[in-house]
């Protein structure tokens, strides 16, 4: 099994619609026969991450995952000391 990138978006009967840049895991002789049709180019695993046969990095494509949102600051109420609920002051009114 080889590790291949996707050169352009082309579909494929077993992956589906392949996006350039797409990492993919294939036999031997399938990345061979889609390297040879400019499909994927064959990458290497190093250190740093998965590279194209020593050129620039793709290890941004390994993930498949998307990107997190931004999570907005929200208050919350801090338990009493005692663990009863907090119940405002009573009003003193003229009765």
């Amino acid at each position: 099994m080889k590790k291949c990138v996707a050169k352009k978006d082309f579909i494929s009967p077993v992956y589906g619609n392949v996006d350039e840049g797409r990492v993919l895991e294939l036999e031997d002789s399938t990345a061979a026969k889609w390297e040879e049709a400019g499909l994927v180019r064959i990458a290497v695993q190093t250190k740093e991450g998965l590279t194209d046969l020593g050129k620039v990095p793709v290890a941004a494509h390994l993930s498949s995952a998307s990107q997190a949102a931004q999570v907005s600051p929200k208050q919350t109420v801090k338990p009493s000391v005692a663990g009863v609920k907090k119940i405002g002051k009573k009003k003193s009114g003229a009765s």
